[in-house]
């Protein structure tokens, strides 16, 4: 069972993750240690993505598994500046809604 406090603190505190120009198959792997390490944290956590350039399939799973893990913890993940390319494959699979990417203003 989630805390309310413990979720109060999490929003106050996130972890802000770097995505870097690649969420991809050649380091899926890591993304997927870096993610749980991440969820182990009991924290809100913020994707900076802007510069992201590859995301194939592979980075696509990885990422809606994380997301909706981390939904199932009570944590808050909140896109910034998701790249045209991550908005691109999310819509070309139907998956801006697993995504939680925010909508374009």
């Amino acid at each position: 069972m989630i805390n309310q406090n413990d979720a109060a603190l999490s929003a106050v505190n996130p972890i802000t993750v770097n995505c870097g120009e690649s969420i991809d198959i050649s380091v899926v792997m890591a993304w997927r240690e870096k993610l749980l390490e991440i969820l182990s944290a009991k924290s809100a956590v913020l994707l900076e993505a802007n510069s992201v350039e590859k995301f194939d399939t592979a980075g696509l799973q990885v990422m809606v598994a994380f997301i909706k893990d981390a939904k199932v913890q009570g944590l808050s993940v909140q896109w910034l500046n998701p790249s045209d390319v991550i908005r691109r494959a999310a819509t070309l699979t139907d998956l801006t809604t697993a995504l939680e990417l925010p909508d374009v203003i």
